[in-house]
Order: C-alpha cells, then structure tokens, then sequence
C-alpha cells in the first residue's frame, strides 16, 4: 500500500535537511582554483557585461581574459553574484541548490520506475553520496549535469507514458542545458538519444516524438550560438572547439597506444579514486553487483537505467580524455537508484522477514553509515582550509590600491586589487608591463607553473621586501613580497 502523500513529502524533506546540515557545513573549505576560475566570468557578466577572466588579462596577447564555454554556469553564478555578492560561500550555495534538485529528481525518476520505497531510499542514499556531498561542495559542473540530466530523464519518462510531444520538447531543453554547463553532459543527451532508439526501433528518426526532443535540444543552445556568431573574438570557431571537445584523440580510437593509456586512465585514476575516496570499497562492490543484477534481470525499469550507466561508463572510456573521479557524478544518481532496486529485488523475493525486510533495508543503512562517515573524514581532513579567514590574513598585509600576481586560486579573496595569475601571466609581464607590486610566492601549486614564474624567486629574493607570510596546511606557507618596500609583517597561522 503506497504511503500517503504528504508523508513520502516529509520524509523527503527530512533527507533534504541531513543534506544540507552535512554540505553547508563550513562551506569555504578546501578551495581549489577551478572554483575562482569559473566565477570570474560570472562577476565581470554582471560588472563589464562580458564573459572574462580579470586575472588572465593580457595572456595570450589578450585572447583568454574572454571565455566562450560554460555559459549557463556563469549565467546562474552572476545572477548569484548579483543578488548576494561575490564570494567563494555565495558561489558554492548555487551548487548547493543544484544538490537539492538531484536529491527531489532521484526521488521522482525512482518513484517513476518502481515505487515510494525505493525512491526514498534512493533519495536517502543519494543525499550523503561522497562525491555528490564534494561536488555540491564545489564551484564546477557535475553537480548541475546530474540535475539536468535527472529532469530530462523524467520529462523523457512522462513524455513516453502520455505520448506528450510537448514533454519530450522540455526534455531536450533540459538536456541541452546541461550540455550548456559543460560538454560532458553530450554523454547523457547520446543516453537519451539510445532510449530513443530502444523504444521506437530503427525509424526512431521519423517520429514527431524524436524531433520535439530535438527542437527543445536547438532551441536552448540557439542563444549561446547566435553569441558566439556576433562575439568579436579571435579564431573564435577555433577556440570554442577547444573548449568543447570531449577528446581530441578521438580521432587515435583504433591505435592500441591510446586505448591502454585510456584504460589505465580509467582504471587506476577515475575508478581507484571511485573506491578510496574514502573507505568506499562497500559501495563500490555493491554498485558492481547492482550493474550485474540488472543485466541479467532485465526488465523495463532496470533497462532504462542500464542505458544510462552503460553509455556514460563506455563513453566515458573513448571520449573523455580527464578521468578526473568528479565526472562520474554526472550519472551517480541512477546509480544510488539501481543500487536500492537491486538489493530489494534480490531479497525481496526470497521468503521471511529477515530476509525479505530486515537485511535489505540493513544494507542500505549501512551504505548510508559508511558515505556519512566519509563526510565525516572531510571535515576532519581539511578542518584547517578555510578559505575566507586564510584570505583576510593575506588581505591584511597587502596596501589598498597595489597590484597583485599569484595563484588564481587566492583571486576570489583578492577581487578588490588589479590581480594577475601565474597561471596564465608570465613574471616578466606582471612585473614590467602591469607594474605589479605585490607578490605571492611558494602556494602549494606553484611549482607546477614554474615556465611562468622563471628568476621570480631570485628577483624579488635581490630587489623585493618579504613583507609577510600566511602559513596553512592546505594552502601553502606563502610569502608575501613587495618591490622597493621594508616593512615587513608576519602573520602566522
């Protein structure tokens, strides 16, 4: 007998809030520098109009301060920006938000497919997933990809029960807003694309069904086209392909060089990171069982989210070249819902009560336990990484009005100054043609940008004044110089 209606409501909104008590926990910690990279363009959106990057002015003779890709991502994040202000915190809660929605979302395609358990459970398990718990976190893309992506399936899902063209037109819509986050999102718009040819055979190219999917798919990405057309910008078609490519080895697909580098790839960065990310074994060995249950008990539900899983896991091999563990966020939601079926699945035909109710539902409770206590180990890790109070001290010591270069990672505490990042300036050209005062030396990245920072060191060692130094942990022990400047101040901790 299905529960009543305002109780599954309840329930649900009881997971939402363990959701957010656990995210929203000390929201600036840990700060890597995709997250102040992809809020740049949001920011100058709202303040010059333009989608830049202020601390690669003048890289590549001007052509990276413009960004072409991601343009919904910074469109949200300005609106964000505008309404509340300019922050690592500000900017994290969108995908805080996004969070939320893939939590409801896996509720309504669980339920769409089997029932109110199974998708509470699935709701549940989804709600303190490790790495939906660290990308919700976060300043980047997946978050927003598995939202899009679970509301398009549903739409997709309600379309075919009622045979609704305008449901399959919103379904493309959504898909293609994910695709306009980020291109990895292509994988689950070719997911949707195979249910398609699954459910209307080979002449799924001729049904008024498969091209109001696709009309809402054009009509999304019709806007950022027509931008892209009138932007004044540089081999403009060029630099938006390399934004866009899943792979450029693609082309390489039959060379057995790539595929053994693509498979260790996989195997020993995505996948191990998958397992030890961290003490995740248990999920990943009932994920494994989950995928195999339902390969061998096919029936439409367990097909549906096969294809999903199948085509991101194989075309996650062949065609995206990162194998960063994050992107598998894209599709973990159906897998927390494959993971829940199955194991009722299996022990629910079986007979008594141990069987049939408590050990089930046990599971689950455990893979809950466990990805809560890895939460858990977060905090604890990076408990010294708070990015807003290692900023003010850094803030501190830098005189009002000078320019600064260093990290992109430390620009969204720095906003106010004229900021420069190594990641994409050179030395040379902050010190001599932007007249850069202030410098930030020795964070933990900085050895890997050693091209651009080359005799930094050494000259700022014979003409500047060490002026402070910020010591952290996560971040680094930095040195603060100033050229032509002796004062100095130390600031510890």
């Amino acid at each position: 007998m299905n529960m009543k209606v305002h109780a599954k409501w309840i329930i649900l909104l009881m997971i939402a809030c363990v959701y957010l008590g656990f995210s929203a926990y000390q929201l600036d910690l840990r700060v890597v520098m995709d997250e102040p990279w992809l809020s740049a363009p949001g920011y100058t959106l709202i303040t010059h109009g333009k989608l830049a990057i202020p601390p690669y002015k003048g890289s590549l003779g001007g052509h990276d301060e413009i960004v072409l890709a991601h343009p919904l991502h910074f469109l949200l994040l300005g609106g964000v920006f505008k309404i509340f202000g300019l922050g690592i915190i500000q900017a994290r809660s969108l995908s805080l938000f996004f969070g939320l929605v893939v939590i409801v979302f896996t509720y309504l395609v669980a339920e769409n497919l089997f029932d109110q358990k199974i998708a509470l459970l699935s709701a549940a398990l989804v709600s303190v997933e490790n790495l939906i718990f660290f990308t919700a976190r976060s300043v980047r893309g997946e978050i927003f990809i598995a939202a899009f992506l679970l509301v398009s399936v549903l739409l997709f899902l309600k379309a075919n029960e009622k045979k609704s063209s305008l449901l399959f037109f919103f379904s493309g819509l959504s898909v293609g807003g994910g695709i306009l986050i980020h291109q990895n999102a292509i994988v689950g718009m070719i997911a949707i694309i195979i249910l398609f040819i699954a459910g209307f055979g080979y002449r799924f190219i001729f049904n008024k069904y498969f091209w109001s999917f696709i009309s809402g798919f054009v009509l999304i990405l019709m806007p950022y086209l027509i931008f892209v057309f009138i932007a004044t910008f540089p081999d403009k078609l060029g630099y938006l392909s390399r934004q866009f490519y899943l792979n450029s080895r693609v082309f390489s697909l039959f060379s057995l060089e790539w595929i053994r580098t693509s498979f260790q790839g996989e195997l020993f960065q995505r996948y191990s990171d998958y397992i030890r990310f961290p003490y995740r074994a248990p999920i990943f060995l009932v994920s494994l069982f989950a995928i195999i249950y339902a390969f061998f008990v096919r029936n439409k539900s367990n097909k549906i989210l096969l294809t999903i899983v199948s085509v991101h896991i194989v075309l996650f091999f062949f065609l995206v070249a990162n194998k960063n563990v994050r992107y598998l966020v894209n599709f973990l939601p159906f897998i927390s819902i494959l993971i829940v079926s199955a194991v009722f699945g299996l022990f629910g035909k079986m007979r008594g009560i141990l069987l049939n109710k408590i050990i089930p539902y046990f599971i689950i409770f455990l893979l809950i336990i466990s990805q809560l206590f890895g939460n858990i180990i977060f905090f604890i890790i990076f408990a010294d990484s708070g990015y807003n109070s290692f900023m003010r001290k850094i803030d501190r010591i830098i005189p009002n009005g000078t320019a600064v270069y260093g990290s992109i990672n430390y620009w969204l505490g720095l906003y106010e100054h004229e900021y420069y990042a190594y990641q994409r300036v050179p030395f040379i050209k902050a010190k001599d043609e932007f007249d850069t005062k202030i410098f930030l030396v020795e964070d933990r990245i900085h050895k890997a940008y050693r091209s651009n920072t080359s005799g930094m060191n050494n000259y700022l060692a014979k003409y500047g004044d060490l002026i402070g130094e910020v010591s952290n942990d996560f971040y680094g022990n930095i040195r603060i110089y100033k050229l032509d400047q002796r004062n100095k101040i130390n600031v510890k901790g």
